[in-house]
């Protein structure tokens, strides 16, 4: 903790277990794409699923020279870090399909009632 890690000892095995599941994972998406209900569907337990395990940051105004952004915090050195987001690739897979349907991360059918869905931001 507190020092840059050149290797992450779990990548390996991830990226291993990818590459045996891609051709998996690119049917699962083919299939929850083929239908208008079944893509709205999958899209909004994918994203349900992703609130339920991503802990919510609130965001934050930083300010550096002329500029300013509404940033996430997030301590690299203290929390987790991974180049292997599955639940956030196979969220982003079905939203580039979304328009095949005519829907978008906008669309009314994607709402919660009991909290609001992730934000881009939270789903990177």
């Amino acid at each position: 903790i507190g020092q840059h890690m050149e290797y992450e000892p779990e990548w390996e095995s991830a990226f291993n277990l990818h590459v045996k599941l891609a051709q998996s994972i690119t049917l699962a998406l083919e299939w929850c794409s083929s239908e208008r209900a079944l893509a709205a569907s999958a899209y909004r337990m994918a994203l349900r699923r992703h609130a339920d395990t991503c802990a919510k940051n609130a965001s934050e105004l930083r300010e550096l020279g002329n500029q300013s952004a509404s940033v996430i915090p997030y301590d690299v050195s203290k929390e987790p870090v991974s180049v292997h987001r599955p639940l956030s690739r196979f969220i982003a897979g079905l939203h580039l399909q979304l328009h095949r349907h005519g829907l978008s991360y906008h669309s009314r059918e994607f709402e919660r009632q009991d909290r609001p869905k992730p934000t881009p931001e939270e789903l990177i």
